[in-house]
């Protein structure tokens, strides 16, 4: 039973770090990707 607890735990904070991973990867590619500010943000 503690060996299954431990196995959910590691594999919780594996999922959670690819996301948080992936997330950070996507906003900064976008804000790479967009120099540029739209309009409609800075309120043209």
């Amino acid at each position: 039973m503690k060996r299954t607890l431990i196995w959910l735990a590691g594999v919780a904070v594996m999922l959670l770090t690819m996301i948080a991973s992936v997330g950070a990867a996507s906003a900064c590619s976008w804000m790479y990707y967009e120099p540029e500010v739209p309009a409609k943000l800075r309120g043209e």
